[in-house]
């Protein structure tokens, strides 16, 4: 095997694997999404997380039964939400502490962008070894 062949199996094994489990977490997010129960909640207050640059949300909803709750984020982003803002929220009916925000960022499409440019990619050097290609 040449050098190019042994760093595009090694490149292909670093973006085939990350971008299976990725792939994984976002369906796990999206079947959480059909099961769950769908909410329109708040953003009460932004809470900067020790140790990372980003803020995770709090967010205030009532669930079906109208209880009122606060639950903060696990996922934090930069720049944080603006509070006040609307967002849609899906909630585990049997434990509404655990909620899934629907947008871009918590909601497992920006996983899914990244699995597929790393699928991509996983691909890409996929074909120099198979097609046995040298640069």
């Amino acid at each position: 095997m040449s050098d190019a062949q042994v760093v595009a199996m090694a490149f292909s094994i670093i973006t085939g694997v990350p971008a299976l489990i990725l792939t994984l977490i976002n369906i796990i997010i999206k079947l959480r999404k059909k099961r769950w129960v769908w909410a329109e909640g708040e953003i009460i207050r932004n809470n900067h997380v020790s140790g990372q640059r980003g803020f995770a949300p709090t967010i205030q909803f009532s669930t079906d039964s109208n209880q009122t709750l606060e639950v903060t984020s696990r996922v934090s982003l930069q720049p944080a939400f603006r509070v006040g803002r609307k967002v849609d929220v899906y909630y585990n009916p049997k434990n509404p502490q655990k909620i899934v925000i629907d947008h871009f960022i918590f909601n497992g499409n920006l996983l899914l962008l990244i699995a597929s440019i790393m699928i991509s990619l996983y691909i890409f050097f996929f074909s120099v070894i198979y097609f046995n290609i040298a640069f």
